[in-house]
């Protein structure tokens, strides 16, 4: 499975339309069709059913979508925790996207204290005390 080919299929369920999603990607439009064309290849079933220019996804490709968005998710948490152990931060930190927004879970250092992020709000958790504080 090719990361590339998971976020150009990401990117065009995103958006419905292999122009608009050539455009975010940055690649040309003949270059995005051969990539959904490989992944369904390499699925062995469509992913989206064409009607007009728009691209809706099909059953399956719905399916995917969730299990791609995962991995997408996880391989970012990955980048961000390799990042860390180059600095020499022994912490851990973790960022997952979801539809509604973006959650972002960090410790900070041996203080046993860490931040979480979720759209708008933040939660404060002191794990020696068990004190969690919310702020908007």
């Amino acid at each position: 499975m090719d990361l590339k080919r998971l976020r150009t299929f990401v990117a065009v369920a995103d958006l419905g339309t292999v122009s608009k999603a050539a455009l975010r990607l940055r690649i040309s439009q003949s270059a995005l069709s051969r990539q959904i064309s490989d992944l369904e290849h390499e699925c062995g079933f469509k992913l989206f059913d064409r009607i007009g220019r728009r691209l809706f996804l099909t059953t399956r490709g719905e399916q995917l979508l969730g299990d791609c968005r995962g991995v997408l998710g996880q391989i970012g948490s990955l980048g961000e925790r390799i990042e860390l152990l180059k600095r020499g931060d022994s912490g851990s930190s973790s960022a997952r996207h979801t539809k509604t927004g973006h959650v972002t879970l960090l410790k900070r250092g041996d203080s046993g204290s860490s931040a979480m992020v979720v759209g708008g709000m933040t939660s404060e958790k002191h794990t020696k005390t068990g004190h969690v504080t919310l702020m908007k």
